[in-house]
This record gives structure tokens, sequence and C-alpha cells, in this order.
């Protein structure tokens, strides 16, 4: 859970394996909304999410804000 603009975001996911910083190696850019990028961590892809657009998406999609 995170506080964005004052709005506390709550993600819920089925499992996590790991949490990582974005210390990998950008492949590839933002794909959609949300997304920050893919990065290359120990060997695997992992999609880094940009909480700020997100949530700015989704109050979009609510119409809140």
């Amino acid at each position: 859970m995170v506080v964005l603009g004052g709005i506390p975001v709550a993600l819920e996911v089925d499992a996590v394996d790991e949490v990582v910083d974005d210390g990998g190696a950008s492949v590839g850019g933002a794909p959609a909304a949300g997304v920050a990028g893919v990065w290359q961590v120990r060997g695997a892809l992992v999609t880094m999410l940009d909480l700020g657009s997100l949530t700015e998406r989704l109050a979009e999609l609510k119409g809140v804000g």
C-alpha cells in the first residue's frame, strides 16, 4: 500500500516471488499506462509499475479528481 496525492492505493496480487528496485537493465519502454518499463533482473524480465501514473489513470476511469 502507498499513499499517492493523499489517496491510499493498494494492489491485490495473487503471489509475489520477489520485490526488486529498478536496479536492473532496462530492455523496453513503457508499453501501457501505469507501466514504467521492462527490466532484466538476474536474467528474468520484470514489469516495473509506475504507481503514480497508474493511480492517475484509475482516477480518470472512476471520474475522481
